[in-house]
């Protein structure tokens, strides 16, 4: 007996196992009828009760990993298939086990090796802008490389904004269709017979093949809409692994649309999430190099387990989202890298720094803009708060060494990004993360108190965090940082007997630092 959680995989397991000759018969599958002549019975969980007091030789259970008892569904399907079912000998397999749980590991490079499976590439996409000017740039990627991804699954999480899709693709020549999990079977057969025989390029997809079900001919599985549940985007990966003559040097694509986010701070991310696919073990390897921060990835691509257990990896949206994508937004396509199974880029440009001098690049023109100030990490500005937790991230990776020298040189050129206190935590909250180790920062400290008492002259009180002008933000940063310095209030380091002598260096800054508690935006007395 072979245990598969759907219908649609069960009658997928009788086809492989009817082509070596086997006689099966599929349990759940609407017929109440059982083949006690059949070698096989392939039964979809939720049907394990019709299979009471029968023994069987040999047990297998899998995708077993749905057993795990989250609902009360789950546990009464573990209980029945693992302590009711009975049989001689028995083994869970999945493709996505704890490691701590494995006893026999066959890896995705010896399937590979094997011919059982066909290589990867993975192609990554990172596009700026609001969700409806991503996707519409996505669906342009698509178009522009639908003679070499076609056929294909696009998935989505919401039915809206799936169907949405499909239709702007028909208007740009690439024939798709929308498909749900609530379709009928025959409204499945058909579009996967269309997809088989080159008359579907693109079956966008909600709720639907995430994994389990596979069709040879799949050359790209595109990830449209981000997924909480790593996992998930690993199984649904898979679905483009099937071996065919059809595919271009025998290699499946997966591309994944990711919007840049904060938690993307260099390629060792990107190689992260292609790892992450393929290699757990070597993934674990660069991870130890590398700050991987649940605080900063939270809902983010990154390998990772599933942030809620049980929770749904469709989210079905209403029609806003659908509505949202017919408005055209700016957005840009900030770049395409593409990976070998190994994390290994294939991409012509390869330096290791280019995203994170991309996004300096941003920074820079950003604080020109905003009269010099570091991005505040507690701004209602989606561009300035992205800005600052990035920045948090890429100081934080820094200061743990992972980073260039390159880069840590251009992270030094940043006006503002010199104050050097190891102690204070990476995470500041409501202040602007500039943390970053220097070997003498005296100058620049001065500078800094300079520059505070400039600005309380020329202004006559003290700057507010409630004001709406970034420069203004910025110097009260500045003065926040220095009083809870002079207070050694943990975890912040106290100021060094050199600090205090350049801040009395600077009377009005230094009576102000060191009175007592204040609001800061009073008056200069």
């Amino acid at each position: 007996v072979v245990f598969v959680p759907w219908c649609d995989l069960a009658r997928q397991v009788a086809a492989e196992l009817e082509g070596f000759g086997l006689r099966t018969c599929v349990v759940g599958d609407g017929d109440p009828w059982i083949d006690d002549t059949a070698n096989v019975v392939i039964c979809v969980f939720a049907s394990a009760h019709r299979l009471t007091g029968r023994t069987f030789r040999i047990k297998i259970v899998d995708e077993a990993h749905h057993l795990i008892p989250s609902s009360s569904a789950g546990r009464s399907w573990d209980h029945m298939i693992h302590n009711v079912i009975a049989a001689n000998l028995e083994a869970d397999f999945s493709a996505t086990f704890r490691d701590e749980d494995v006893d026999f590991d066959y890896s995705f490079d010896q399937a590979v090796a094997d011919g059982f499976i066909c290589d990867l590439k993975t192609q990554i996409c990172l596009i700026g802008g609001n969700q409806s000017a991503r996707l519409a740039t996505l669906a342009g990627l698509v178009q522009k490389n639908s003679e070499q991804w076609a056929p294909m699954f696009i998935m989505f999480n919401s039915v809206s904004v799936a169907r949405s899709f499909a239709d702007r693709l028909n208007k740009l020549g690439v024939p798709a269709s929308a498909m749900i999990g609530s379709d009928s079977r025959q409204v499945r057969t058909k579009n996967q017979q269309k997809l088989r025989q080159g008359n579907l390029g693109a079956l966008c997809l909600v709720k639907l093949f995430n994994e389990g079900t596979s069709i040879d001919e799949l050359r790209t599985v595109v990830m449209a809409e981000p997924r909480e549940s790593t996992v998930n985007i690993q199984q649904v990966a898979m679905r483009v692994l099937r071996t065919h003559s059809s595919k271009p040097s025998g290699v499946g694509r997966f591309v994944q649309a990711v919007d840049l986010g904060p938690w993307i701070v260099d390629d060792n991310d990107l190689k992260n999430f292609v790892l992450g696919l393929t290699s757990t073990r070597e993934l674990h390897l660069l991870l130890s190099k590398t700050v991987h921060d649940e605080s900063l990835t939270d809902g983010a691509w990154v390998r990772g387990e599933t942030r809620r257990p049980g929770v749904v990896q469709d989210t079905v949206w209403g029609d806003a989202a659908a509505r949202e994508l017919q408005i055209e937004g700016s957005s840009a396509l900030v770049s395409v890298r593409v990976f070998d199974r190994l994390g290994r880029e294939v991409s012509d440009d390869q330096d290791p720094d280019w995203l994170l001098k991309s996004r300096l690049a941003e920074l820079s023109e950003w604080q020109q803009n905003h009269g010099g100030a570091l991005p505040c990490a507690k701004s209602s500005e989606e561009e300035e708060l992205s800005l600052a937790q990035w920045l948090e991230a890429v100081v934080a990776r820094a200061e743990l060494g992972s980073l260039s020298q390159d880069a840590v040189q251009s992270l030094k050129a940043l006006p503002g990004l010199v104050l050097g206190d190891s102690d204070v935590p990476r995470s500041l909250k409501d202040e602007s993360p500039g943390l970053l180790k220097v070997e003498d920062t005296s100058a620049a400290k001065l500078e800094d108190l300079l520059s505070l008492q400039s600005w309380v002259q020329e202004n006559q009180r003290f700057p507010s965090s409630a004001s709406a002008e970034p420069s203004e933000l910025f110097q009260n940063q500045r003065l926040r940082h220095w009083r809870k310095r002079f207070s050694g209030r943990k975890p912040y380091k106290k100021l060094t007997p050199e600090e205090l002598q350049q801040l009395e260096a600077v009377p009005l800054i230094n009576a102000y630092v060191t009175m007592p508690a204040q609001p800061l935006a009073s008056a200069i007395p």
